[in-house]
């Protein structure tokens, strides 16, 4: 692939250049400057030698002759010249003799034969070793040498001039340590910080800590109320738990960038302690720059190994990636100012932007610099395809131009080319691992079918993938490269090409101009509307727009197209962290979703379905303005159909969904997380707690990545001690009969409350209070102790709880066991699954009987003991079923028909009202429309 092969080549070329045109032949050091590589060490040895700058002569070096009268005076000192000049020798011998008391003398031996000729890769050795050129020292020298003289005898090193050069190169060495040392630091952090705080998941930390932490500290959006969200269209609002990494990030490199900067008065480098701490601090926004790029790479890569030893998300880390690769721009475009600034003022400039480290290195700030811009999010968003390329060639072309400014200044001495390395080794494993991926699955062909004029399902027989993964399209556009993401819908295809869900007729909804995004959605296992075998392979939703999409959406009902699939993805952490599933404690589970959000919610709705009913609640509510969307989800899911409340139950989930409107997600929240002492009801919050799809009604994979994107409200009333106030009375067969007072219902945990989590009809309870569709109650005054009650002054003209009529006479037949009752008119069919109050299971697709625990069935569990005859049919008869009524939004099923509807007077097999072949023939369903009849 195009990609890998840059980086390969980008790797191949580092060394390509030859040795003879490197600006700096030094000896190769390994590790950084501290931290396996010494500068100035011993400095006495080192200040000595560079107190000895005087020209030397040398008749046998005639590399560096300058031609003028009484010799041979260089113009540049050979190592040659260096290591056989004995006046040169003998003074350096002296000097380190009387000025490194402290040293061995093995380390001083080791200094003389490495350094007294220079520091080059390859040198000869000194003529006298260190014990020899003080030897023939006869006497201590006493006459120094002009820094200009020629030096034909051994002199003395004045104080003044050792202490300058040992102040120096001590100061400077200890600037560069600490440059080091900060690197090492931030990039070191970047890794262990997201690790530490992960792994304290894993203390017993109490659940109602742990609850409150995330609801104040994690969650919730830093600034507002809305949470990845543009802010002027420019970027995300982070969470508060990800805006606190970044603050950290932000801090830990500002307060480095300038922290251990020490000037010395006696520096012999630079004109002014002001441009001793300039260069100082250049230097060290330079090696944070480098230590940052490592640091953005290793953020931004699909294979990140954090991704497998954090519990943090994709999502997290691409943001994290944006801010990291931004301070790496700062940061060398001040190194590269400040150097700048310092050649032009010191006139300079002109020569120094002819080497090859300057312009090199002003290729890699120029690459950081136009890698961030082009990364924005309306670029991402419009030209998605445009900047993945352009991010990569930038990201290498950034290595590049690094590597050989510090090739070209400093040679392989001082190990700044290490953070390089760093940068390409997590590269190019993060590319080859992708390579790896690709050549797991080899070639296969897709099949594209039309969902409406928007949506696509692509089916991809023989891969084996979950979470998601990138798709390449190599014969659909001149870039074979190009991918772009999908969550995986399924781990089984249909096993004919045919299309899986036809194209509904009528007009498609219209989808906001906001959502500009590939649209992806996950799911279960689907069953498509033909039966056919299924066989192995994977199925994806895509929402077509400009570039790749469009052409995918052009191959819809043909043969299918060759592709590549580099997955699976999104499920790194399972071994380390626990996922969303059903507990003891936390029984419930509560998703919220909007659009294609739903994509991060199926798999766990589909995980769910293995808990028994009764044990705990799985519910969902969704929105979306596709209606064909909200179908061809549904049919995966083997759905069963409650129109007349716009709900459904996929396995044992209870969905709600919204077409065409926006849900009330406030009050949805209140009534399904809020909870009193006591309350039983514990929810493990799939969207408010943000685990996949934050809570909102648009969550959608934007084209930057695979990562879900979402926006919602964040309100006040989630945080810990804000709940909306409930009545704290207890109630029900429980707790001695008590009823709740004036309108507050009485929930199915025997608590009294008002709104819908308190009042629903189909779980309060009705003999305790009022619930929902019932009349509202007269107060009542509150009863007295007394032995007998006050009597009323007047008649109440409300009907008795016990309906007087009795217009359906129950059948009682000798030696029937169980018989079914009669059905009164106020009654509703059952679209949850639950019976109860003014809900009966009689016509619901649940079954007929009600159980002794209010869920409706058809088999012995539901329809023997314990079965509850007032709320459905008991034993093996029939109940009556209430008359049929005409829906009104579209869906048909549990008391609702399309016959005389707007939407059209077919029920699908898949309960949606329509006209035409797709909803009229094959499995429509009579009971609930018309269908056509066949000969």
């Amino acid at each position: 692939m195009a990609p890998l092969a840059v980086i390969i080549a980008a790797a191949l070329g580092l060394h390509a250049i030859p040795s003879s045109a490197h600006e700096v032949d030094g000896r190769e050091g390994y590790g950084f400057i501290g931290y396996g590589i010494s500068m100035y060490s011993p400095p006495c040895a080192y200040a000595c030698r560079a107190s000895v700058p005087n020209p030397l002569e040398c008749p046998h070096d005639h590399g560096h002759m300058d031609g003028s009268e009484g010799g041979s005076h260089s113009s540049e000192t050979s190592p040659e010249c260096y290591a056989t000049n004995e006046h040169f020798l003998r003074t350096v011998a002296w000097c380190i003799h009387s000025r490194c008391e402290n040293v061995t003398m093995a380390d001083i031996e080791k200094y003389w034969e490495l350094n007294i000729p220079g520091r080059g890769r390859v040198q000869p050795l000194p003529r006298l070793s260190f014990q020899e050129a003080l030897s023939e020292v006869s006497s201590p020298p006493t006459e120094p040498a002009a820094p200009e003289e020629i030096l034909n005898f051994t002199a003395v090193v004045p104080d003044e001039t050792y202490l300058g050069q040992y102040d120096t190169l001590t100061n400077f060495e200890e600037a560069e340590v600490s440059h080091s040392r900060y690197g090492l630091v931030v990039f070191l952090s970047g890794i262990v910080i997201p690790i530490g705080f992960s792994l304290l998941r894993l203390l017993p930390f109490p659940k109602p800590w742990i609850s409150t932490f995330y609801a104040s500290v994690i969650d919730p959006p830093a600034i507002g109320t809305r949470h990845a969200i543009p802010a002027m269209g420019l970027a995300v609002i982070p969470t508060r738990g990800q805006a606190l990494f970044l603050l950290y990030l932000v801090t830990i490199n500002v307060v480095l960038s300038a922290v251990s900067i020490r000037t010395n008065a006696r520096n012999l480098w630079f004109s002014t302690p002001s441009w001793q701490v300039l260069a100082y601090l250049s230097n060290r926004v330079g090696v944070l720059s480098l230590a940052n790029l490592a640091l953005t790479i290793l953020y931004g890569g699909r294979n990140n190994v954090l991704l497998r030893l954090t519990n943090w998300s994709h999502t997290t880390f691409l943001l994290v990636h944006r801010w990291a690769g931004f301070l790496c721009m700062l940061q060398a475009v001040l190194h590269s100012l400040i150097y700048l600034a310092k050649y032009v003022v010191e006139g300079t400039h002109g020569e120094e932007s002819k080497l090859p480290y300057w312009y090199t290195g002003i290729v890699g700030t120029l690459a950081v610099s136009l890698t961030v811009p082009l990364a924005i999010l309306p670029i991402r968003r419009r030209a998605y395809e445009i900047f993945v390329d352009t991010h990569l060639l930038f990201a290498v072309a950034a290595i590049l131009g690094c590597w050989y400014h510090i090739v070209y200044r400093f040679g392989h001495q001082w190990g700044y080319e290490t953070w390089i390395y760093t940068a390409i080794a997590v590269l190019s494993f993060d590319h080859m691992a992708r390579v790896l991926r690709v050549l797991r699955t080899g070639v296969k062909r897709a099949h594209v079918t039309a969902i409406d004029r928007e949506y696509y399902r692509i089916e991809i027989p023989g891969v084996d993938a979950r979470g998601h993964v990138y798709v390449f399209f190599p014969t659909l556009s001149w870039r074979p490269w190009e991918n772009h993401p999908f969550s995986v819908a399924a781990s089984t295809v249909s096993g004919d090409e045919s299309p899986a869900l036809p194209v509904p007729n009528g007009s498609p909804v219209l989808v906001g101009e906001n959502d500009k995004e590939i649209a992806t959605v996950s799911s279960s296992p689907p069953s498509s509307i033909s039966s056919g075998r299924r066989v192995a392979g994977i199925t994806l939703y895509m929402r077509a727009q400009g570039g790749c999409t469009s052409h995918i959406a052009a191959q819809a009902g043909r043969g299918g197209i060759p592709v590549l699939v580099e997955g699976s993805y999104g499920g790194e952490a399972d071994a380390f962290f626990t996922q969303v599933r059903q507990t003891r404690e936390y029984p419930n589970i509560l998703c919220i979703a909007g659009g294609v959000g739903i994509s991060a919610i199926l798999p766990v709705l589909q995980g769910a379905q293995s808990i028994t009913p009764g044990s705990g609640f799985v519910k969902l509510y969704w929105a979306s303005r596709s209606r064909a969307l909200v179908e061809a989800v549904s049919s995966t899911m083997n759905p069963v159909v409650d129109v007349a409340v716009g709900e459904m139950r996929w396995g044992d989930a209870v969905v709600s969904v919204s077409i065409g409107e926006r849900m009330a997600l406030r009050e949805i929240l209140e009534s399904e997380l809020s909870h009193e002492k006591g309350d039983a009801m514990k929810w493990y919050t799939l969207g408010a707690a943000a685990l996949l799809c934050l809570s909102g009604a648009s969550c959608s994979p934007g084209p930057p990545g695979p990562a879900i994107h979402a926006r919602y409200d964040y309100d006040p009333f989630l945080e810990p001690g804000l709940a909306p106030r409930q009545a704290s009375e207890q109630c029900g067969a429980e707790n001695n009969g008590q009823r709740c007072r004036g309108q507050a219902c009485c929930s199915m945990y025997g608590w009294c409350g008002e709104g819908p989590r308190y009042c629903n009809r189909f779980s309060c309870q009705i003999e305790y209070g009022w619930c929902e569709g019932q009349p509202i109650p007269t107060p009542e005054p509150e009863p007295e102790p007394t032995p007998e009650p006050t009597p009323e002054p007047e008649p109440e003209p409300e009907p008795t709880p016990e309906p007087t009529p009795e217009p359906e006479p129950t059948t009682e037949e000798p030696g029937a066991e169980e018989t079914s009752a009669p059905i009164p008119p106020e009654f509703t069919i059952s679209n949850s699954g639950l019976c109860g109050n003014t809900t009966t299971c009689a016509g619901s697709t649940f079954g007929r009987c009600c159980s002794e625990f209010y869920w409706c069935g058809s088999d012995e569990t539901y329809c023997g003991e314990g079965c509850r005859e007032e709320f459905g049919g008991c034993g093996a008869e029939e109940p009556p079923v209430p008359e049929l009524v005409v829906t009104t939004n579209g869906m048909c099923g549990n008391g609702t028909t399309c016959a005389g509807s707007d939407f059209g007077g077919c029920c699908s097999h898949y309960f949606y009202c329509g006209s035409g072949t797709e909803y009229c023939g094959g499995e429509c369903r009579p009971e609930f429309g018309e269908c056509e009849t066949t000969d």
